[in-house]
């Protein structure tokens, strides 16, 4: 008890179940104490047999006569279904207990676990990984999951994101590849010209008017909205969808904006669809979670330190309009703000924008940006005085184009800085001088250790497969063809393993 006194022992009994039970009658006693149902039968045919017995000893002779052998009929039935039931179904008589455990200032509250399937082969239950795990606490989805579930959206069905205008904020992975001649130039327009590039577009128009048309009379939006989508992808034939579109709203039930899902009914070429998918959420989920070891690796490696500050100076003072494209976990966007720019950090990557977000969190001079370097519509022509590009180049499947777009949102005279891997890079020297570096931190649990292994894997494999695709004289006519007027040319750095660039907008 709270007052660390004991209660009288005749303030109340206590059930099995632990629950006080007042004082009572002798009869109510006896059914609390009943918590079987064994015992509960017992009961039963004992206050059967009394009742009977009383009623049979104040009749009439002749009612006893031809009462009686009902009365014992009746107790012989009872008595064979008692005794059927212990001989085949015994469980049956007795609730099953939950073992003992030991006794804790706080209930431990999990989900109950499922029953497993009535016929399972042997061992194969216990195959699946996770089968032997007990329950996730009751609060595991609040604390756990619910601060990630803003990733679950980038890898499922083709979604899109739309502000509360109805202009495109935003896709997916897998809108990105259904729609791949039409993505990058999507975000910061409004719906209809996504609308227009649709095989259905007079319903889809005509059920846009109506939606506007409820919308107007109703002065509210409606909280889900659903129709049919048809579109022609270039890469995998005729699509056909059920739009779902759902209001996203802040805490107040404020609108936010809308998400779009688009589920895919019939699909051309599925196979390829497939294929294609699960190579692109496996490189974009890589990079999320490279991040990390990206980050405690990297961040304080000197020679990375002192790429960035190679890059970057290229900009001629402070006070600039800097795009950092390509701005991963903002390693170079943290510095630009100390030089004292105004950055805007342009990056696609979920992951790596969360890091950034944490890194720039409170700083009035950034903005994040979530955008295919590729494809920079979301920005008007002439409005940076620099543009840099750290490792970034190598990653695109067009290097070229992100040049090119790079040139048209420079002011005259600004200027590009950017480093590279290329056709002759070897990354041995770089990975040997991480190596070293991280054998002189104090790593007492072997996280950083941990971390290299992962920056080296994942840089083995880029080694193999992008970092090399184009040569450094490839690299020198996609700056001169987008128009730039090269000003610095380095042809190794980094441990050898990088080309640098800076170059110039002609004024």
């Amino acid at each position: 008890m709270s007052n660390g006194t004991t209660p009288p022992t005749d303030a109340g009994s206590t059930s099995r179940a632990g629950n006080v039970v007042p004082n009572s009658t002798w009869f109510v006693r006896i059914i609390t104490a009943v918590t079987e149902p064994i015992g509960l039968f017992t009961l039963l045919v004992l206050v059967s047999l009394l009742m009977m017995i009383g009623i049979v000893g104040k009749a009439p002779e002749s009612v006893q006569a031809q009462v009686l052998p009902l009365v014992i009929a009746l107790l012989a039935v009872i008595l064979i279904t008692f005794v059927a039931i212990l001989m085949f179904d015994p469980d049956r008589l007795y609730r099953k207990r939950p073992p003992p455990t030991a006794t804790s200032t706080e209930p431990t509250v999990t989900f109950k676990p499922a029953p497993a399937p009535p016929v399972v082969k042997s061992n194969e239950w216990d195959q699946v990984f996770g089968a032997d795990k007990p329950p996730p606490d009751i609060d595991g989805w609040y604390r756990r999951l619910r601060p990630t579930l803003h990733q679950a959206s980038y890898y499922t069905v083709p979604t899109y994101y739309l502000d509360p205008d109805l202009y495109i904020l935003d896709y997916n992975v897998a809108f990105e590849l259904i729609f791949q001649n039409l993505a990058g130039r999507l975000r910061g327009r409004h719906v209809n010209w996504f609308i227009n590039r649709l095989q259905n577009i007079d319903a889809v128009f005509e059920h846009a008017r109506q939606f506007t048309d409820r919308v107007i009379k109703e002065n509210r939006f409606p909280f889900i909205d659903l129709e049919p989508i048809v579109f022609d992808s270039p890469g995998f034939g005729r699509v056909t969808f059920t739009k779902v579109a759902s209001q996203l709203h802040d805490g107040d039930g404020r609108l936010q904006g809308w998400a779009v899902a688009l589920m895919i009914r019939h699909l051309d070429d599925w196979d390829r669809f497939e294929r294609q998918l699960q190579q692109r959420l496996f490189l974009d989920k890589l990079w999320s979670i490279y991040a990390g070891p990206y980050d405690r690796i990297l961040r304080p490696f000197p020679a990375y330190v002192e790429l960035i500050q190679d890059v970057t100076a290229v900009l001629p003072g402070k006070g600039l309009c800097v795009a950092d494209l390509g701005a991963g976990t903002g390693n170079v966007t943290e510095a630009l703000l100390k030089q004292g720019q105004r950055v805007y950090a342009v990056e696609s990557n979920v992951g790596m924008l969360d890091r950034l977000a944490v890194k720039t969190r409170g700083s009035p001079d950034v903005r994040l940006v979530k955008s295919s370097v590729e494809y920079l519509d979301c920005f008007k022509d002439q409005i940076f005085d620099g543009v840099v590009m750290v490792n970034v180049l190598y990653a695109l499947d067009d290097p070229l184009r992100c040049l090119q777009e790079a040139y048209r949102i420079l002011k005259p005279g600004g200027v590009l800085g950017f480093s590279t891997t290329h056709k002759e890079t070897s990354l041995d020297a770089l990975l040997d001088a991480i190596d070293q570096h991280v054998k002189t931190r104090p790593d007492p649990e072997g996280q950083l250790r941990a971390d290299y292994e992962i920056v080296k894997r994942v840089n083995r494999d880029i080694e193999v497969t992008i970092a090399r695709r184009h040569s450094r004289e490839e690299y020198w006519d996609y700056v001169k063809t987008a128009g730039f007027e090269v000003t610095r040319r380095t042809d190794s750095t980094y441990h050898d393993a990088v080309m640098l660039v800076h170059a110039r907008k002609k004024a």
